[in-house]
């Protein structure tokens, strides 16, 4: 048996798929809660196998610091593991910029810019900080 071997030009021109990936969703939580889960319309990929340049994750209007982002197992989803937890009830919100940015699908179809998208926050428990004991604990809300 041969084995044909194509790169993401050839298979785009094989397949003849003219359609690039859109933005589905976004949750927080399904991993752990320093975890965005992006889901796309289709599988996705990386040339550089770079998965987080061209994100930006908002916690509170706040830009968070992606830590990686990494392929998901079936080829549709990225996760970007953020530096900082996220807690239960923070507004979280990602965005896309695809100059900087490299995904794509199967078919080498760049994927477009999107704006601010909701983040579904289902993150668990939170760490509180009592600034008057300047102590740390752990507690479920």
């Amino acid at each position: 048996m041969t084995w044909l071997v194509l790169n993401s030009a050839e298979r785009g021109s094989l397949v003849g798929d003219a359609m690039a990936p859109t933005f589905v969703s976004a949750e927080v939580g399904l991993v752990d809660n320093n975890t965005v889960v992006l889901t796309f319309s289709e599988f996705v990929e990386s040339p550089t196998a770079d998965y987080k340049t061209g994100f930006t994750v908002k916690v509170d209007a706040v830009t968070e610091t992606i830590s990686t982002g990494t392929l998901g197992g079936g080829m549709q989803t990225i996760q970007l593991a953020m530096v900082n937890f996220i807690y239960r009830g923070c507004v979280v919100t990602v965005e896309y910029d695809a100059v900087p940015g490299n995904i794509q699908d199967i078919s080498a179809n760049a994927m477009a810019s999107f704006g601010a998208q909701s983040v579904t926050n289902n993150a668990g428990g939170g760490l509180l900080w009592d600034k008057a004991a300047t102590s740390m604990w752990w507690a479920l809300m």
